[in-house]
């Protein structure tokens, strides 16, 4: 079973910068996100501090690519999520439109809701996605997930998570302003080294998790997200590449 955890803030210190931990109130008890089939809303928790995390070492992270032609082992069906998508122009917009599915019997925790650091605190940015170099030249990477930042910052951020219960499907939305830059929600992001003509969606996800952070949003939301080290099971299901419109 799926139980609640506890994030303390010592621990959360020990792995953050010095300058993060002295503005991140006391973590209290939290529990896992309620069930919520939407993206533009979450069930609150158990209030606090918005908590930093340690990075995710980019050894421990899956990758699992949703194509029509990969072998029979990465069949959808036997993948825990599925993942379908769309990206259609709108002037000097972008927009993707993606649906996960998940094909297991098991409750799958979705990491596809990105908040962003400010003075003010932290805010919902749950209409964007990271952009950043794909894995071939000329490719861009839309991410919906914790992607490590290039650099150091005062704090480090892990998503909102979202409960997908078995056999259910969530909808997605995103934009991505034109012409395409690279952008990432917590840490500036390297320059995109030439234009892209084609991209790829990805988004993280956990199949199991028993402790969380919670997040708190500047507007008073309390949310919450999956504690470290546990952030490091994340995995990714990666869409096809497609051109851009």
């Amino acid at each position: 079973m799926i139980g609640a955890g506890v994030a303390t803030l010592g621990a959360l210190c020990a792995v953050t910068a010095l300058t993060a931990c002295e503005r991140t109130p006391p973590a209290p008890r939290v529990t896992a996100p309620a069930t919520d089939t939407g993206v533009t809303g979450a069930a609150p928790v158990a209030p606090g501090g918005a908590a930093p995390v340690s990075p995710v070492d980019a050894a421990h992270v899956t990758v699992v690519v949703a194509t029509a032609d990969r072998d029979a082992s990465m069949q959808p069906s036997n993948l825990p999520v599925t993942l379908t998508w769309d990206l259609t122009r709108s002037g000097d917009t972008l927009h993707v439109a993606y649906h996960v599915h998940n094909t297991t019997s098991a409750t799958v925790f979705l990491l596809d809701r990105l908040v962003v650091p400010d003075a003010q605190g932290l805010h919902a940015a749950f209409d964007r996605v990271i952009v950043r170099e794909g894995d071939t030249a000329g490719v861009v990477a839309f991410s919906r997930a914790y992607v490590r930042p290039e650099r150091g910052t005062g704090g480090i951020y892990v998503p909102v998570a979202q409960r997908l219960e078995p056999g259910k499907t969530v909808d997605g939305e995103a934009d991505v302003p034109l012409p395409i830059t690279a952008w990432h929600n917590f840490s500036k992001a390297s320059p995109l080294q030439i234009t892209p003509t084609h991209a790829y969606l990805e988004i993280g996800y956990l199949t199991e998790q028993d402790q969380w952070v919670q997040i708190n949003l500047a507007d008073g939301t309390q949310l919450s997200g999956p504690a470290h080290p546990f952030v490091d099971r994340q995995q990714l299901v990666r869409s096809d590449t497609r051109a851009i419109p």
